[in-house]
């Protein structure tokens, strides 16, 4: 609030006047650092007798699988009270609550000082009488905050459900009082919004806290959506490089937000519409190090305080350092805020000290190291935009890439060379986009009710019909802009969980565009199988777009050039012109190299790139008419062979495997890309002028192996058994494999050769690559798309109930996963049910 006094040039405690701002928008971290701190109200829950210890035991989701002392996040609350009721899976009242026992019970938690309640009941969603009787008798009693889990979370799940509400209580007080201390800044009448997790803005007094947990990404995702709709990008692929973090999203303009449901931040499972962003720890401030002839970036993180070690303040060395020896950010260009007093500028020296001191350790030239860990850091990006898109589905080349955050303009063209795309954005508002974003949010509302019943039940109309009203009901009455309502139905095939959402009208085939959807999703479908409809949900807004607002016309391009400075990039040191971005005319065109600088943003113009501005000051970044080369070259010009798998890891950390022999593949022949589907698809052969990522293949190869490769391709191999493990989750209808992850999925050579897995119970590794050997031997000819089934002790099998599942890639590689049985149709979720 102090800024906008200053904008609107008020005293220092004057309150905004309703007569000068009628609507503030908010995104806050006020939750979200609630949850990472515990810093949340004293709660207490209520439960069905006999489902105390269910919250505490979760489901069966190993998060740390390798960790030899994982450590549980405490619970968000302290005490928990049973209530000796029960009702039936079909509503039938098994037990009804005494009134006069549960306020004996809730009278001793307000005893201890308890304030807030969280009441979860099974199969409270969808038969919530008992916790409505319940959560009367709390506030009667005195309780303050009072959260039943049927309105928290319309989920059918006890666990996730009663987690949602204990949080939703858990935070209330928060942001209560920070919501309190906002208003009273305020004049009367002067209308507060807080941007939701979902992407919709909402009144304060009709947010929950859950609802709020990722306010400031979501808001990113929304400025990313306009930004590209204003450039004309119908896809896109957002990336918010910040200090700490990477976020990932993609956009279409033809379709609503994609939302996900079930999520869990800072250690805590949340039930919540929020949208559908991938996070990885690759940001300005990650710290960069030497680890056993590897190039490291992240996960930790030099934060704010001391930074970067060009700050000034003894900070180690991050990706921003390396970015200042390459040459992409210099001093002039920021204003004088580092040092211990906060009034010095960029200090350059410290970093090229610590590079030069890691020069020494590893006989490797400064710069030479600092571009090997920027591509490391791209290679991380690159990996989460490829996870997302595996997800959906999305073919990642098609998009045009937008980068915002105060790091993504220095990474912008090689992000995309990565990725093989060949348009990027990089607009104006880059450095504040999530701030821009919320200003060019919808008033909106999310309501949604869960369903077992078939996709053409009878019923669906007029349940669509209330979540409408509730839905419109929730818009502010003078919410300014066209109202628009979206109906959408999940649905899943029996005994799986994860349900796709399709949209919804009276009369629409909804089987036919579940089928195409999970076609699209995972690349299968199963058509004698039952298809379900698991929720109904409407999303209701009130959208109020103005046009983009255009630059003001400047000068020359000639006039907004600053200088040349010397810049290290993958072609070799060259003299680079710098542009001040506020000076550039409307329509200015740049080619690469160059560097576009303001006091927000510095964009990297990388050769073989060229940039045009748009009216609104975007810039449009597009790879000139040459083969884009995702094969990275070596750092100093050594031979292309690859590490040894003992090498690049260990099979229990996730990564590449350890038999001895070193795997040396030729250039892999080109290949009809499919974006997002497997790394492995996306790698094309060298290119032959030295440009881009690439140079000439060498004739001459070597067995020391590059260290920026050495990590470039660990990342590269385990992102592809990591997809393999996410499809098969989402479509399993085993509880051990959904919740426990009890398979394990890997990459094999052409030998059966373990060289990469991912991070699954590893118990079956030991015995698969002789799988993959009896079926190299045994399956005579294989053809494109062959499965190979077996369970044989004789063939690399573990027990019985144990299949083995292998496929064939036509890339020199072969992948395969082990699932118990469940997946084939077994009988219960444990591995041998007693009726087998």
């Amino acid at each position: 609030m102090k800024i906008v006094r200053e904008w609107l040039n008020l005293p220092e405690k004057a309150k905004i006047p309703r007569a000068l701002v009628g609507e503030i928008r908010v995104g806050s971290t006020i939750c979200t650092n609630a949850l990472l701190e515990r810093r949340g109200e004293k709660t207490a829950v209520a439960v069905t007798k006999g489902f105390r210890d269910a919250l505490v035991i979760g489901d069966q989701t190993r998060p740390a699988l390798f960790d030899l002392a994982p450590r549980r996040p405490p619970p968000l609350w302290a005490r928990a009270a049973e209530i000796d009721e029960r009702t039936g899976a079909n509503g039938e009242v098994v037990r009804a609550p005494s009134p006069a026992a549960a306020a004996a019970q809730l009278q001793k938690l307000r005893a201890r000082g308890f304030r807030t309640l969280a009441v979860a009941f099974v199969h409270g969603c969808k038969y919530p009488r008992h916790e409505k009787i319940v959560t009367r008798i709390a506030r009667k009693i005195g309780f303050q905050t009072v959260v039943p889990s049927h309105e928290a979370a319309a989920l059918m799940k006890f666990i996730p459900r009663a987690q949602t509400a204990a949080a939703d209580a858990y935070l209330a007080a928060a942001l209560a009082q920070w919501s309190r201390a906002l208003r009273q800044k305020c004049e009367s009448g002067v209308r507060l919004l807080f941007m939701h997790s979902g992407g919709d803005l909402a009144e304060i007094q009709n947010t929950r806290a859950v609802q709020t947990v990722l306010s400031g990404p979501a808001g990113g995702v929304v400025g990313m959506r306009r930004a590209a709709q204003n450039a004309g990008c119908k896809l896109a692929l957002g990336v918010d490089m910040g200090g700490t973090s990477t976020d990932v999203a993609l956009a279409d303009a033809a379709a609503p937000p994609a939302l996900r449901w079930e999520n869990t931040v800072a250690g805590a499972p949340l039930f919540a519409p929020m949208l559908d962003i991938h996070t990885v720890a690759a940001g300005g401030g990650s710290v960069v190090r030497w680890q056993d002839g590897r190039l490291l970036v992240g996960p930790r993180s030099a934060g704010a305080n001391p930074g970067p070690a060009c700050y000034g303040r003894g900070g180690p060395l991050t990706v921003s350092d390396c970015n200042v020896v390459l040459g992409k950010l210099r001093a002039e260009y920021f204003p004088q805020v580092f040092g211990e007093s906060g009034n010095s500028p960029l200090c350059e020296e410290s970093a090229r000290r610590l590079f030069a001191d890691l020069g020494k350790k590893t006989g490797a030239d400064p710069q030479t190291l600092a571009l090997g860990f920027v591509r490391v850091a791209v290679e991380n990006m690159a990996g989460a935009a490829r996870r997302i898109a595996a997800a959906s589905g999305a073919d990642i080349r098609k998009r045009a890439l937008v980068g915002f955050g105060g790091a993504a303009g220095q990474h912008l063209c090689l992000l995309a060379e990565s990725l093989g795309i060949r348009r990027a954005l990089a607009p104006r508002q880059a450095c504040v986009l999530s701030a821009w974003g919320i200003g060019q949010a919808s008033v909106g509302a999310i309501r949604r009710r869960a369903l077992e019943c078939e996709v053409d039940d009878n019923r669906l109309p007029q349940i669509f019909a209330e979540l409408c009203a509730e839905a419109e009901a929730a818009l502010p009455p003078d919410a300014p802009g066209k109202r628009t309502v979206r109906r959408f139905l999940r649905c899943r095939y029996r005994g799986v969980e994860s349900a796709l959402a399709v949209q919804w009208q009276p009369g629409a085939r909804i089987a036919e565009l579940f089928v195409r959807e999970h076609r699209k999703r995972f690349g299968w479908i199963q058509p004698k199988k039952e298809i379900l409809a698991a929720a109904a949900e409407v999303r209701a807004a009130a959208a109020d777009h103005s046009p983009p607002a255009t630059v003001a016309a400047g000068g020359t391009v000639r006039e907004a050039k600053t200088g040349e400075h010397p810049v290290r990039c993958a072609q070799g040191e060259i003299q680079t012109p710098f542009y001040d971005w506020r000076k550039l005319p409307p329509a200015a065109k740049i080619k690469g190299p160059a560097v576009i600088a303001d006091k927000w943003n510095t964009i990297t113009i990388e050769p073989h790139w060229q940039a045009q501005q748009s009216p609104d000051g975007t810039l449009t970044l597009t790879h000139t008419p040459r083969r884009l080369n995702l094969y990275p070259p070596p750092l100093a010009g050594g031979g292309r062979s690859l590490p040894s798998p003992s090498q690049m890891g260990t099979a229990n950390s996730g990564g590449v495997a350890s038999p001895s022999k070193q795997i040396t593949p030729p250039p892999p022949p080109p290949s009809k890309m499919e974006g997002g589907i497997s790394p492995l698809k996306q790698i094309n052969p060298p290119i032959s002028d030295g440009g881009g990522w690439g140079g000439e293949t060498p004739k001459k190869e070597t067995t020391k192996p590059d260290p920026a490769l050495l990590e470039i391709f660990n990342n590269r191999f385990t992102a592809a058994a990591r997809e393999m493990g996410e499809a098969l989750r989402q479509t399993a209808t085993s509880v051990n494999i959904r919740e426990r992850l009890d398979f394990s999925c890997a990459i094999f050579d052409g030998n059966g050769n373990l060289v990469a897995n991912a991070p699954h119970i590893p118990v079956h590794l030991g015995s698969m690559s002789e799988s993959a050997r009896f079926v190299l031997r045994n399956a005579g000819k294989m053809r494109e798309g062959d499965c190979f089934m077996l369970n044989s002790p004789y063939a690399g099998g573990t027990h019985l109930p144990d299949i083995t599942i292998i496929r064939p890639l036509w890339l020199t590689k072969q992948n395969k996963s082990t699932p118990p049985p469940s997946l084939m149709g077994g009988l219960g979720g444990g591995k041998t049910p007693t009726s087998s």
